[in-house]
């Protein structure tokens, strides 16, 4: 096992062959295994995590188990007593008497009088058996035998939230009561304040060891805070974060912890600091701060954990997120002085460690007078002083996006991955690699693949943990009558996945399982690297077994670049002369060798047999450098190319195909047969598409200097096609039922839909009608959803939906 320790304090276990994201200085986001990352390496965590996430209800029903609990509430009392007329007419009762224990007797009294009271597992029965009206629950309960009643919401809010963040931090819960302690007048008013707001009732003041505290006397209190996750035995070492706030809102979670740092959080040393005796909730807390996306640094001790917050940008957005509303205790008075008469400082993981060679082209545009007259001192960074900070870089795009044009282009790859890093730093932040250690020990270890999207956060604090899939997806949707899937150095794991989604996949064309045309050869990277070179001359064999017995044979080679390197390490220990890096001599006929073996042919002997093998190689060139010797020898023997595009894959944009960097050479050869069989028009709707995106990467560098508005409505309109081109057609999800798999015919009627939309959006503005006003048309939307028809309706509703492109069109030229 690896064991990594960062600045923040995350401390991640992982095998050796684990990949983790890590910022490369050149600009990019790479995976690296664990064994190869080493001090002074970045690695990518979670700035904020999203998840859209309703108000959870408060599961009152789970009151029900206790006999004593009923309801208060006139208006639902009714309606059980109605409800229960209509199953006493029919016969019903028994069902009643059964589920609740209740003598018929009982529900008699229920029925007829209402001096009795209406007991909580009664209506929680109804509400199961009854099929023709639910009463649903109570807002007013009380016990039996006592006088006092509260009002229970049926979904949680941000009052009930800061009190169990009181609670949490500095209270407790017993069998018939709940104290808040806490020396503060402003806080222990705060408690009873939540408290009427919440749940209708006022606790009392009382002392207890010379600490001030609010006492709450109330045995169905105490139990719905018990229903909620709050312990009530050695809560100091066991309390977490209760369920139902880990699955709320941001505003309900920003209210909890509101709770938490009122009742035992302190501001000093420029720090906001919360300490606890539970690591869960450590752990927990530092989830939802990152729901929040505030930064934090945590350390775990024996007893004593701690998670604090500094620097200006995290404390301001801590204050002003969640304790805004909060009293101005002098803790929170403290703080928001401070935020308000200091300067923002760096810390280590808000430093943006970028290569001094790509920040000495700014030079090329703009002079050190004219970056320190706009105060940026770039020298500071180019000469090794210092990195620059998130906001440092923002002013250094600012400032490259307002430059002209012709001095744009003399510094384009820094202005790029400039811009980049801004984007990406929305969503990621990064965490300066401090130690790492090798643990040579038995443990257990989870490989954990999550089935949606193959990325996933977790670990004791928020880690990116990922894996991708892009080449075993051609694999599983090809057309071929057999397919092959190398995994020449995969990881174990990524192996494992394939071969287990594999065995729940059909074949959409005859509906049989996918695996009985499917062939893997296993090279995981704890094997020997001759085996590499085994793997990949195997694979090509067995192709070519099954293309002579007039087979279509699809073979997946991920990666070349492992088969390259394994070529590279056997030459050296044979110590043969070395090419250019390190790589034999032979490299570029060795990959030609490999690639010729493809094609279509009519094999020999009886009866007459007509196959073919085609190859599609993972070439993995590091740091995305094009030039390196595998990825130039394989282009020089191929004649397509599909370009995986970072940048697309950091805008969540999958597949992460570049459509200006591939080609095919192709075009002319299949023309004929795409028009032939799947639709006339092939060619000249590919063109058509080529030509928008283009037109749309010329205009985007004028909108970087000038900005949309001040382009005339035809070049506006190219913009909003192209990216309905991007969005609605070249956008596609392995994991979306329909999506995943899209036949010739179907690709071939959305992108007509689309170019039929541009073709009459165009007389739309030649007419004088603006795009704003074209953009918001309702077809504009139904053509953004057409993915999602399912493929029986798909030929019928997408010929309605040519047919209401057409009629809209001639309703608003005619209007």
């Amino acid at each position: 096992m690896v064991r990594i320790k960062t600045a923040s304090g995350r401390v991640i276990e992982v095998t050796p062959i684990h990949k983790l994201p890590i910022y490369n200085p050149d600009g990019y986001i790479e995976e690296r295994e664990a064994r190869d990352i080493a001090p002074g390496t970045y690695l990518v965590i979670p700035r904020k995590i999203s998840i859209p996430a309703e108000t959870p209800r408060i599961p009152i029903e789970e009151l029900g188990k206790y006999d004593d609990v009923v309801s208060r509430d006139s208006e639902v009392n009714e309606k059980v007593r109605k409800v229960l007329r209509q199953m006493l007419s029919r016969g019903l009762v028994d069902k009643i008497v059964k589920e609740t224990g209740l003598s018929k007797l009982t529900i008699r009294g229920i029925i007829y009088s209402k001096q009795y009271s209406v007991p909580l597992k009664l209506i929680v029965a109804i509400n199961r058996l009854s099929k023709d009206e639910v009463i649903g629950y109570p807002t007013i309960l009380g016990l039996r035998r006592s006088k006092y009643s509260i009002r229970v919401p049926h979904y949680i809010n941000c009052d009930i939230a800061e009190l169990l963040g009181l609670i949490v931090s500095n209270g407790m819960v017993t069998h018939r009561t709940i104290r808040f302690f806490s020396n503060n007048d402003m806080i222990r008013k705060r408690f009873n304040v939540l408290l009427e707001k919440a749940f209708g009732i006022r606790g009392k003041e009382r002392v207890f060891n010379a600490v001030k505290s609010i006492e709450v006397n109330s045995a169905l209190l105490a139990r719905l805070f018990k229903l909620l996750g709050i312990p009530d035995k050695r809560k100091s070492r066991k309390v977490r974060v209760p369920l139902i706030i880990m699955r709320s809102p941001e505003e309900i979670i920003a209210a909890f912890i509101r709770g938490l740092y009122l009742g035992d959080g302190t501001f000093s040393k420029n720090t906001v600091e919360y300490m606890s005796g539970s690591k869960e909730l450590i752990t927990d807390l530092s989830y939802l701060l990152t729901r929040l996306g505030i930064l934090y640094s945590v350390k775990f001790g024996k007893g004593k954990n701690r998670l604090y917050i500094s620097r200006i940008p995290e404390l301001t957005k801590f204050y002003r997120v969640i304790l805004r509303e909060a009293p101005c205790i002098k803790n929170i008075e403290n703080l928001k002085r401070y935020i308000g008469s200091r300067r923002q400082e760096q810390l280590s993981r808000e430093a943006i460690p970028i290569s001094s060679k790509l920040l000495r082209e700014v030079y090329r545009a703009l002079s050190k007078r004219k970056l320190g007259a706009r105060g940026i001192n770039v020298g500071n960074y180019v000469y090794g002083y210092e990195n620059p900070s998130r906001s440092g870089l923002l002013k250094l795009a600012t400032t490259l996006g307002s430059i002209s044009y012709q001095e744009q282009m003399k510094i384009e790859r820094l202005l790029t991955v400039v811009s980049n890093l801004v984007n990406l730093l929305e969503h990621i932040a990064l965490d300066k690699v401090e130690e790492v250690e090798v643990l040579r020990r038995h443990t257990t270890v989870y490989d954990l693949t999550v089935e949606d999207t193959h990325n996933f956060i977790g670990g004791l604090i928020p880690v990116i943990y990922h894996n991708t899939v892009t080449l075993q997806e051609l694999t599983k949707w090809s057309y071929a009558n057999v397919t092959i899937y190398i995994g020449c150095g995969e990881r174990g794991n990524e192996m494992a996945d394939a071969l287990h989604s594999f065995l729940k996949l059909q074949d959409p064309r005859s509906g049989r399982p996918l695996i009985e045309r499917a062939i893997f050869i296993a090279n995981t990277s704890n094997m020997p690297v001759a085996a590499r070179e085994a793997s990949i001359y195997m694979g090509i064999t067995i192709a070519e077994y099954f293309r002579d017995m007039g087979y279509d044979v699809l073979l997946v080679a991920d990666s070349t670049s492992r088969w390259a390197e394994a070529m590279r390490e056997i030459s050296g220990r044979l110590e043969e002369m070395p090419g250019e890096e390190g790589f034999p001599a032979y490299l570029g006929s060795r990959i030609a060798e490999f690639y010729e073996r493809t094609g279509r042919v009519i094999a020999l002997g009886d009866p007459e047999r007509v196959g073919s093998v085609t190859v599609v190689g993972a070439v993995s060139p590091p740091g995305a450098d094009f030039s390196e010797p595998v990825t130039q020898n394989t282009l020089r023997y191929i004649r397509t190319l599909l370009a995986l595009d970072v940048a697309l894959a950091n805008r969540r944009h999958f597949p992460a195909i570049n459509w200006l960097i591939s080609y095919s050479l192709y075009v002319d050869e299949v023309a004929d047969w795409w028009a032939k069989n799947v639709h006339p028009k092939w060619k000249e709707y590919r063109t058509k598409t080529m030509e928008l995106l283009q037109r749309e990467a010329e205009l985007s560098e004028v909108v970087r200097l000038v900005g949309p508005d001040a382009l005339p409505e035809p070049d506006k309109l190219v913009l909003e096609v192209a990216k309905m081109i991007r969005e609605d057609f070249l956008f596609q999800s392995a994991y979306h039922p329909i999506d995943k798999h899209s036949p010739p015919e179907r690709t071939m009627m959305m992108i007509e839909a689309i170019l039929k939309f541009y073709e009459y959006a165009k007389k739309a503005v030649e007419h004088g009608y603006p795009v704003s006003e074209i953009r918001s048309l309702p077809i504009r939307y139904k053509i953004a959803r057409m993915r999602d028809i399912p493929k029986e309706e798909f030929k019928k509703r997408m010929e309605e939906l040519m047919k209401e492109i057409e009629t809209t069109f001639i309703k608003l030229l005619s209007g």
